[in-house]
């Protein structure tokens, strides 16, 4: 009598595993492997810039020096680049010197070269990104949203709700649209409402570069007004309680503008004030951002309304 298992069976086990990895490849695919997230049959060459030589790489790093002092405008991190056709990339932060370019934040999307000896070709693409989704949604704000941490709110917000699209006239380092830049205020917004997108549904998350001169309570009355008339969904999110006098009073002026809208039916608050009890857990040593753990908990409670 043999105890092996017969040749159906095991033909029949091997198709199921072939199945369920097949499966799971489908559904858990584009979050390991992200590159797998990008339309590679639309890349388009932009510009190249040729005989560039490769100062210093890391994982996070490139500097790169060329002959020219001229450097193009294309220059900037809405673009992807790919050096010798080969390591593709895209960065948080661009600074351009005499004969020198500068990526910080650098996202590799396949392989980091190794090399730094001989003479390569820097190309600057357009590599989409796949977003398969219906629902819009734009991201409105400051350094909270596309800055050090908050940079990977989109991505981790899309591998989760498949159904979402994002748009705005800007790109974070993984290529995900959004209208947030480092020194974005009230201000800023107000003075270029007309240039933002239109989205079913927006998220506001401004707080960290306010200041006591500008009149915030104003500022907010306007988006939010500007915003609801588009019929959209409105996503506010009251910042963490802020340290020092004047960034306390901004705080306030923040969290009670936003409270006024909370029996709207189009209007979601996440008041980050109570959710984030403890600084040192949850914030930067500015006790302004939200350091990785404060975004996780921002993210899943924005997936949480997006849902």
């Amino acid at each position: 009598m043999s105890y092996f298992p017969s040749n159906k069976t095991i033909i029949f086990t091997q198709i199921v595993i072939m199945v369920y990895l097949t499966i799971d490849f489908q559904i858990n695919g584009k979050r390991d492997f992200f590159q797998l997230n990008y339309d590679w049959n639309s890349i388009r060459e932009l510009n190249n810039i040729a005989d560039i030589k490769i100062d210093s790489v890391s994982y996070n790093f490139l500097n790169i020096e060329l002959d020219s002092t001229k450097i193009d405008t294309s220059l900037n991190t809405n673009n992807s680049y790919c050096i010798n056709d080969k390591y593709y990339f895209r960065s948080a932060l661009i600074r351009k010197a005499q004969k020198k370019i500068n990526f910080h934040g650098v996202y590799w999307i396949n392989d980091i070269p190794t090399n730094t000896n001989e003479l390569v070709n820097l190309s600057i693409i357009d590599l989409p990104i796949n977003q398969n989704g219906e629902r819009t949604v734009c991201m409105i704000g400051d350094s909270q949203l596309n800055w050090l941490e908050g940079k990977h709110t989109r991505k981790d917000i899309a591998n989760k709700i498949r159904d979402i699209k994002f748009v705005g006239h800007y790109k974070d380092v993984f290529g995900y649209p959004h209208q947030a830049f480092t020194l974005n205020n009230s201000n800023k917004i107000v003075n270029n409402l007309k240039e933002l997108p239109y989205s079913q549904t927006y998220v506001l998350f401004i707080g960290a570069h306010e200041s006591v001169n500008f009149n915030t309570e104003y500022n907010i009355e306007k988006i939010v007004s500007f915003l609801l008339n588009k019929n959209s969904h409105l996503i506010l999110i009251i910042p963490p309680n802020f340290e020092g006098k004047d960034t306390k009073n901004i705080h306030k002026i923040i969290k009670s503008c936003y409270l006024q809208y909370r029996q709207m039916p189009n209007v979601k608050i996440i008041d980050l004030s109570k959710i984030i009890d403890n600084p040192d857990l949850f914030l930067m040593k500015d006790r302004i951002h939200l350091n990785l753990s404060g975004h996780n908990i921002l993210t899943k409670y924005l997936i949480d309304a997006l849902n």
